[in-house]
């Protein structure tokens, strides 16, 4: 079996991507992000405290509520692998087992942020496959705006700081281990993407696996069937001065991955203040979020540990 790995800026599509891969036959990743692997791929992770931070994970939040969390033997027998990356996957193969799926060619997760950790996955997994997906910085800033309220100024940062990330920890010699998935053309030519991707995974695909498909999105307020086009929303939702922001800011990156800016004619980093004020604002405008979801009280809790176990060794 081979680890394969989806990651991408925060709402560039990864949620569709991991959903339209796990109807490929032999194809597993977890219906939620683990989340912890920088955290448990740290060279001074301590692997005693490993059950203890799956426990009490958001992770193990997720799947409890989806019925599919690992009795006490269970845990058990995974916490007793001697090293965290074996841990992992018996993590995700029991996981897997709990959903029917068997006889797998690929586990793996589906965590946006890994993005800043691929030195770090392949060290672990030599053999690991990427999966890499970008999506317009405007039309990806803008949807990190409705779901969570985040400020364009600091979407703008992450989505360029993300594609640098990418770009710098790209290994010449693993071309043919990544492959790099644009939104747009997943969702204006799907079957042509899964054909390919499909391919590239040694699977088969037929376009009948996605007739009935429904993401497992959780932000979106359209839960429609079918693979949705949400492309090219931000010429009618941002206003100039915010297309502005963004193409300034992810000036030279978004034209390194084919997005053409409409206005901007040169790159130009945010005043340091402006980004430490917005920081400060958008921290509140994400835990409100969560609350509307769940209340504020399981809003504060989950980014309390969320923030307390990513600083755990």
């Amino acid at each position: 079996m081979t680890p394969v790995f989806v990651l991408g800026v925060p709402r560039s599509g990864t949620t569709l991507v991991r959903s339209v891969m796990c109807v490929l036959p032999g194809v597993y990743l977890p219906p939620d992000e683990f989340q912890l692997l920088s955290v448990i791929l740290r060279p001074d992770f301590d692997l005693s405290n490993l059950r203890n931070i799956l426990e009490q994970s958001n992770f193990s939040g997720h799947m409890r509520r989806r019925g599919i969390w690992l009795s006490q033997d269970e845990l058990t027998t995974v916490s007793k692998h001697s090293t965290a990356a074996m841990a992992f996957q018996a993590l995700v193969l029991q996981l897997a087992k709990k959903e029917g799926q068997h006889n797998l060619r690929y586990w793996g997760d589906k965590t946006p942020e890994n993005l800043f950790h691929l030195t770090e996955i392949f060290e672990t997994w030599p053999d690991a496959r990427i999966v890499h997906v970008v999506r317009d910085p405007r039309d990806t800033v803008l949807s990190m705006k409705k779901s969570w309220g985040r400020s364009v100024l600091r979407g703008s940062v992450l989505w360029r700081d993300g594609l640098r990330a990418f770009r710098r920890q790209h290994h010449s010699g693993r071309t043919s281990q990544i492959y790099e998935i644009k939104y747009e053309n997943l969702t204006n030519h799907t079957n042509t993407v899964l054909v390919e991707l499909a391919a590239w995974l040694g699977v088969e695909f037929n376009p009948r696996m996605v007739e009935n498909f429904t993401s497992e999105e959780r932000w979106s307020s359209s839960k429609a069937t079918g693979i949705q086009n949400r492309s090219v929303q931000w010429k009618s939702a941002l206003t100039p001065q915010e297309v502005l922001t963004i193409e300034q800011i992810c000036y030279v990156e978004m034209q390194d991955a084919g997005y053409e800016p409409s206005t901007a004619g040169e790159a130009k980093e945010p005043p340091h203040i402006q980004l430490r004020l917005a920081k400060f604002f958008d921290a509140f405008r994400v835990v409100n979020a969560y609350a509307k979801e769940r209340g504020w009280a399981a809003a504060i809790a989950y980014k309390t540990r969320q923030w307390s176990i990513s600083r755990k060794i």
